[in-house]
């Protein structure tokens, strides 16, 4: 049985907010232009029936025609609500025939979204109503997939019935009864020079921005990381995000860290720095963790995922990871950079009409103990041969998928 690479799927949302809000770029630079969808516009577009799933408000189901109303909130702190409907997922094979595949899925109308820098969702969970199950419910591929995060914070791709490859490292999941969160456990921490037996579990989700940690896990990354850096921190507020360790880079390498996995696996953080706009118009470069508290679960969001392309594999119970670019090349595209602090080195690439706008590839995992912020981008780590050229790749417009719906 083939992979699906996702292809296209349309923004969502009755009014100018959307639900969805998806940019695609093609390998060759065509782009596709975003439209709102409107489903009384989609002659394919249907109401997804109150009794489809358990998020349906039932106080507001009064009849077979009332539309599934809901609301969800997620680990971050965010949430939206809106109603549940169904329409065509366009897929295309992952092998050299590039066969069309449409699949009736179900997903979220938002109407509000509450703290929500990111616009739009697309389930990636265990549950029954995310898109994995669905397409293997209706037989369209196994219970497998992968997404990858490009080095550079745009690029990306989704590969539905992805098994992964033989030379990936892998740790095992467990499921959580209240939540269908994909749970991995750590058994040691490294940041730099410094090492602990951390034994600690923590959600491995795409659709939280930031790695959020509770003590002990917390407290042993960031002082750490800041007895590794020769300049006093300082903190940084956006909106509900607070980030307590920020540097003007008057020292250019900071420390490495890695998570030591069950299993044996070290899973090193590619690029922990987030380069941030103050509200002066200058620039800091934070670690990008933020403390949990007692109530919180540990998770490992998306800032900690870039540069790999991950594998759940739901029939194994592992998530698997190999570095790689996404098949991008950076002569397509080139990231925008904001000015070069006043430093012996350019900073990172950035986009400055962002208040947290992402950083680029930073050196990836290996020999040494130090990151350092390279003067141009570095070179892609893997060319990925999955798709071929004249077919498109996933670019997020401003940060990555939910992992569940």
């Amino acid at each position: 049985m083939v992979s699906l690479a996702l292809f296209l799927i349309a923004p969502c949302h009755p009014r100018p907010r959307v639900l969805g809000v998806l940019r695609w770029v093609c390998l060759l630079k065509a782009e596709i232009n975003l439209n709102i969808y409107s489903p009384s516009a989609s002659s394919t577009s249907e109401k997804a029936p109150c009794n489809i799933s358990t998020l349906c408000d039932q106080n507001q189901c009064l009849s077979a025609s009332s539309d599934c109303a809901y609301t969800y909130g997620y680990v971050d702190g965010s949430s939206n609500s809106g109603i549940l409907v169904e329409d065509v997922l366009h897929l295309i094979t992952d092998d050299n025939q590039l066969k069309a595949v449409e699949a009736q899925i179900t997903f979220g109308c938002a109407q509000n979204l509450v703290d929500g820098t990111v616009n739009g969702l697309l389930g990636l969970g265990i549950d029954d109503l995310s898109v994995p199950s669905i397409l293997v419910r209706k037989g369209l591929d196994s219970n497998s997939f992968s997404m990858c995060f490009g080095p550079d914070h745009e690029h990306g791709r989704i590969t539905f019935g992805d098994g992964g490859s033989l030379d990936q490292k892998e740790t095992p999941f467990t499921i959580m009864q209240s939540l269908p969160y994909y749970m991995i456990g750590l058994t040691q921490i490294t940041v730099g020079s410094s090492s602990s037996k951390l034994e600690l579990s923590a959600a491995f989700d795409s659709g939280t921005s930031y790695t959020l940690l509770r003590d002990p896990a917390y407290t042993f990354i960031t002082e750490s990381f800041a007895s590794q850096v020769k300049e006093s921190p300082s903190s940084y507020q956006s909106g509900s995000i607070y980030l307590d360790y920020c540097y003007d880079l008057s020292n250019l390498n900071f420390p490495k860290i890695s998570l030591t996995l069950k299993g044996g696996g070290e899973y090193f953080v590619i690029d922990p720095i987030l380069p941030v706009v103050t509200n002066q118009g200058g620039y800091l470069y934070c670690l990008g963790i933020i403390k949990g508290g007692d109530s919180d679960y540990n998770t490992i969001g998306q800032n900690f995922m870039t540069g790999y392309r991950l594998v759940f594999n739901r029939e194994k119970m592992v998530i698997g990871w190999k570095a790689s670019d996404c098949g991008y090349s950076p002569s397509h595209s080139p990231p925008e950079s904001p000015p070069a602090p006043n430093r012996n080195s350019n900073s990172p690439p950035t986009n400055p009409s962002q208040s947290l706008p992402f950083s680029p590839p930073l050196a990836a995992g290996g020999p040494g103990n130090d990151y350092h912020v390279p003067t141009t981008p570095l070179s892609m780590i893997n060319h990925s041969p999955e798709l071929k050229s004249f077919t498109c790749a996933l670019m997020m417009l401003l940060v990555s998928f939910f992992a569940i719906m």
